[in-house]
């Protein structure tokens, strides 16, 4: 399971609650998804209009650019994990996730966007977005 003191490790300069408790249940990437104790990763431009629609939808925290201004609406009980770049947080959360995690306790990536597309065929770097799905399954096969 995905844990708040592990995220803050990874990326250590945070907004908004600091709860040693929390717990993500999943982690995922489109605001639209309908999510239970969420942490939202958007790949492309953090947008307002997405992270409102994300916290709507459940997420519980989110993984921000440092580029982008935190949203005046954003409650102080939801932790921003601020970031030079997103995809590469995701990948390191991945990593990380895959060489630490123990126990029967789960957190779900989910890397589907609108419309039931998979991340291949989205409009984003289909090439980046293997790469992600790659360690989500732990190995470099096709």
């Amino acid at each position: 399971m995905i844990v708040y003191s592990q995220l803050c490790r990874l990326f250590p300069e945070t907004h908004g609650t600091k709860d040693a408790a929390i717990e993500f249940h999943e982690v995922y990437i489109d605001s639209t998804d309908k999510v239970y104790k969420g942490l939202y990763v958007p790949l492309n431009k953090s947008l307002e209009e997405d992270l409102k629609d994300a916290i709507d939808n459940g997420a519980i925290g989110a993984v921000w650019s440092n580029y982008e201004k935190i949203p005046v609406f954003v409650p102080n009980h939801f932790p921003l994990f601020l970031v030079d770049d997103t995809v590469k947080a995701l990948k390191d959360l991945i990593i990380d996730y895959n060489n630490h995690t123990e126990g029967n306790r789960v957190t779900k990536f989910s890397l589907s966007f609108r419309e039931g597309h998979n991340v291949e065929t989205n409009t984003y770097d289909s090439a980046v977005l293997k790469e992600i799905n790659k360690l989500i399954k732990g190995g470099d096969e096709e």
